[in-house]
């Protein structure tokens, strides 16, 4: 009997060390998830719990930071980062890369991506790697994408006396239907609006692509919004704020909200620009709103195109375990992630042979066959090595409000945009 019980204590304490052994050599890594990444907290759990059953060296540990007071998780993010307390891998959106390059907050994986095989212009499309890369160096991999078309609603169509089966297919068709969709009621106030070129997420950037305007030219290190296209795109976008009263247009938009109190949703709005993903609002909310989705409109000399963008993952300065990081990242932007995801979130990978699911394609009724043939056509922000993306963006916001409050003319004001851009990226030209 002594000789039983000693084998069995060994044998216990054979398994209790090996158990030891294994938690030790099990890494522990932080994923930090922002507020509007487009993962959703149900979806999040369920991938990492099956990237850790599947990955018995790594353990992820997920934590979603939501907006600070000011509005802005990725706040919380660069104040961990500089901090010294960085997570070992977050989601970033990329039109915030470079100017987090340029601090020092994040890491090339250059390294890690060609160890691994991966083909970034094979594997991804091209809109999601660009902003992705800075001066030669890879920070980071791409995740889910989304883009923007012309929803317009059928049932207003009808009733202004437009073939609900034909959306515009020009500006200048585009200003017909949404005057014709325009109804005031016995006040002189709108009951219905036809079009608001800056309602929905649809920018200044976006108009320049479609009036064939290109937004930095690398070589001179310069950006050129202030030049003819942009011009003519904002000079189209305040013509709306003259013939329909910036006012009115404004005080009619933020008279409805979200969710089931969007205005299209309730049939005040006849076409918004707006993104894939409020499919999903629509069919929650609205599940029989008549509606249609049709790639919008080029301007005159312009062409078909659409913002692409998404999110895209990193792996911040400080990172305890960047290997490991990494690891989990190959595997959050490849075919397990993305299907997953995008089917159950209503976005569409980067992957391209994720996207060849055709499940993506007949998702919405068949709608979201219409954004995802705009990928291949797709314009990025920010464009390849521009170090200013953001101050970009908030001075084009600015220049869009100048001239709608008539302050300033459009050219003036993207001269404007265009000098203090420039003397902020003079120091870091590309390549």
């Amino acid at each position: 009997m002594r000789k039983i019980y000693l084998v069995w204590l060994l044998v216990g304490m054979f398994v209790i060390t090996s158990t030891l052994i294994a938690s030790a050599e099990k890494v522990a890594i932080d994923y930090w998830i922002q507020h509007g990444s487009g993962m959703h907290a149900s979806i999040a759990d369920k991938l990492i719990n099956e990237f850790n059953r599947t990955h018995p060296d790594i353990k992820v540990n997920l934590l979603r930071i939501t907006e600070t007071i000011a509005g802005d998780p990725s706040e919380k993010l660069i104040i961990a980062i500089a901090g010294g307390t960085p997570p070992d891998v977050a989601d970033l959106a990329p039109d915030r890369l470079v100017e987090w390059v340029i601090k020092g907050a994040t890491q090339p994986i250059t390294e890690f991506v060609e160890k691994a095989g991966i083909d970034l212009e094979r594997d991804f499309f091209e809109f999601a790697v660009e902003p992705l890369i800075y001066k030669g160096e890879v920070y980071e991999l791409p995740l889910h994408s989304d883009a923007r078309a012309l929803y317009y609603n059928k049932k207003l169509f009808r009733e202004a006396g437009l073939d609900p089966n034909k959306p515009p297919k020009t500006i200048t068709e585009l200003d017909e239907y949404a005057e014709k969709l325009t109804v005031k009621d016995s006040t002189g106030r709108y009951k219905v609006i036809g079009f608001i070129p800056w309602y929905g997420c649809v920018f200044l950037l976006n108009y320049g692509w479609r009036w064939g305007g290109e937004i930095y030219d690398p070589e001179a290190n310069k950006v050129t919004i202030n030049e003819e296209p942009y011009v003519r795109a904002l000079t189209w976008m305040n013509s709306y704020a003259e013939k329909y009263g910036v006012t009115a247009m404004r005080s009619f938009s933020t008279a409805f909200g979200s969710g089931a109190m969007n205005p299209f949703i309730i049939d005040k709005l006849g076409m918004v620009a707006d993104g894939n993903w409020s499919m999903g609002t629509y069919q929650k909310y609205a599940p029989n709103l008549d509606y249609d989705v049709a790639p919008f409109p080029p301007g005159s000399g312009g062409k078909v195109t659409t913002w692409a963008s998404g999110w895209a993952i990193f792996i911040p300065k400080g990172s305890e375990h960047p290997e490991e990081a990494f690891e989990f990242m190959k595997w959050i932007s490849g075919p397990d992630y993305q299907t997953t995801f995008c089917l159950e979130g209503g976005m569409f990978p980067s992957n391209k042979e994720v996207a060849a699911d055709p499940r993506f394609r007949e998702a919405f009724g068949g709608r979201q066959a219409v954004f995802m043939d705009l990928l291949p056509v797709a314009s990025a922000y920010p464009p390849k090595d521009f170090a200013a993306p953001m101050l970009l963006w908030d001075e084009m916001i600015a220049a869009r409000d100048y001239v709608l409050e008539g302050m300033k003319t459009p050219k003036q004001a993207l001269d404007d945009v265009a000098e203090k851009v420039n003397a902020a990226i003079a120091p870091y030209p590309p390549g």
